[in-house]
């Protein structure tokens, strides 16, 4: 082993979970998204490992939803400053997608996985530069 192993004791786990689509002949809807990925990834990460785990309540979700979603992760749990001293960030992206790496919001629009994942960044989110970032694309 290379250096040391750290043990995260306080994670915060997002999960953003889109399983209903306006165009289900386009998008078909994701009805194990809804209940079942949510029931256990929130489980595992927050009943197991005693991690908080946020995630989005209603499962159709159009472009502006998810970015005010993720705007208001910064605010909620005062993420600039990392005033609830994580000591990592999981991302948990369920939904649709296709070939290009974005996730599909219920209204059909895009939203990029690397913006998601940039806005995290040491450059866009310096209280977090020092932590394990982990992105699970489901």
């Amino acid at each position: 082993m290379i250096g040391k192993a750290k043990l995260i004791k306080n994670a915060l786990v997002v999960m953003i979970a889109i399983s209903e689509y306006e165009d289900n002949n386009k998008w078909p809807n994701l009805e194990s998204a809804k209940d079942t990925d949510i029931n256990n990834f929130k489980y595992i990460f927050g009943q197991e490992l005693n991690y908080e785990f946020v995630y989005n309540k209603n499962p159709k979700m159009n472009k502006e939803d998810a970015q005010e979603f993720m705007a208001q992760l910064f605010v909620n749990f005062k993420l600039r400053r990392n005033m609830n001293n994580y000591d990592a960030l999981i991302m948990i992206i369920s939904g649709r997608g296709n070939e290009r790496d974005v996730l599909v919001t219920s209204d059909g629009q895009y939203i990029s996985i690397n913006e998601i994942r940039s806005s995290f960044d040491c450059n866009q989110m310096e209280s977090l530069k020092d932590y394990p970032k982990i992105f699970i694309i489901d």
